[in-house]
């Protein structure tokens, strides 16, 4: 079930590719992956902590959620945190 998490937090590497600003040489920017990836983890951990803290989930399950959870939600607070600057 590691392996899933540890799938998750490497999903940026796609999904910032949609969200980066334009570079002059046509990539995707240091920053902006490296951002995606901090999010990713950040929401991933806190997704896994309140999965976790309900007792309800095994730990495969609240591993499931996580992923999906940093998936999704790690490119949207990275969207949201670099739209939020440039307005």
């Amino acid at each position: 079930m590691n392996w899933i998490a540890a799938a998750a937090v490497l999903m940026p590497l796609t999904a910032s590719a949609c969200l980066a600003h334009a570079q002059p040489s046509g990539g995707m920017g240091l920053t902006n992956l490296l951002g995606v990836m901090l999010a990713n983890c950040v929401v991933g951990w806190a997704t896994y902590r309140i999965a976790m803290s309900a007792g309800k989930r095994e730990p495969a399950a609240a591993a499931k959620i996580t992923a999906v959870a940093s998936m999704f939600g790690g490119p949207l607070v990275w969207f949201i945190l670099t739209h939020a600057q440039a307005s």
